[in-house]
C-alpha cells in the first residue's frame, strides 16, 4: 500500500471517532481526572500511603485485636481487626489500580484526539518526521 492509500485510511477513521460527544466526554474524563486523582486530591499519592498505614495496623494486630473491637464489633462481625484491617487495604489497592487505569485510560483518550486533530490538518509541528511518527503511531494504534 502506498502512504496516500493509508492516510486516506486514517482519514476514514478520524471521521468517525471525531464526534461532539468523544470530544465531550474527553472533556469531563479529563476534568474527573484533574480534580481528584491526579492534581487535585492526588488519589495517586493518598491511596497507596493509606494503604499502607492500614496493611502496618494489620501487623501491628496480628495476634490480638484491640479490647473496644472485642467488645463491640467483633461479635458482630465475627471477623478480627486484623483481618478486617486487611480486606480494608485489598480494597484500597483495588481502588489504586482502578484510579490508575482511569489515568491512563484518559490520558490515552487525549493522545489519541491529540493525534488526530494533527492528522486532520491543523499540524502544529512543522516538522516532516514529527509528522510521519505520528502517523506511524496512529496507524499501529488502529491495527
Amino acid at each position: 500500500m502506498s502512504e496516500s492509500t493509508d492516510l486516506q485510511d486514517v482519514e476514514h477513521i478520524n471521521k468517525s471517532d471525531s464526534s461532539p460527544g468523544f470530544r465531550l466526554s474527553e472533556s469531563v474524563l479529563h476534568a474527573i481526572d484533574k480534580q481528584i486523582i491526579s492534581s487535585g486530591l492526588r488519589l495517586i499519592v493518598l491511596i497507596p500511603c493509606v494503604a499502607i498505614f492500614v496493611y502496618f495496623m494489620t501487623w501491628a494486630f496480628q495476634g490480638n485485636s484491640p479490647e473496644w473491637w472485642i467488645d463491640r464489633i467483633q461479635p458482630t462481625l465475627d471477623l478480627s481487626f486484623s483481618m478486617t484491617s486487611a480486606l480494608l487495604c485489598t480494597i484500597l489497592l483495588t481502588g489504586y489500580l482502578f484510579a490508575i487505569g482511569f489515568h491512563r485510560f484518559r490520558v490515552r483518550l487525549s493522545l489519541n484526539s491529540l493525534i488526530l486533530i494533527l492528522f486532520n490538518g491543523v499540524c502544529l509541528f512543522s516538522s516532516q518526521s514529527i509528522k510521519r511518527y505520528l502517523f506511524f503511531y496512529l496507524r499501529l494504534k488502529t491495527r
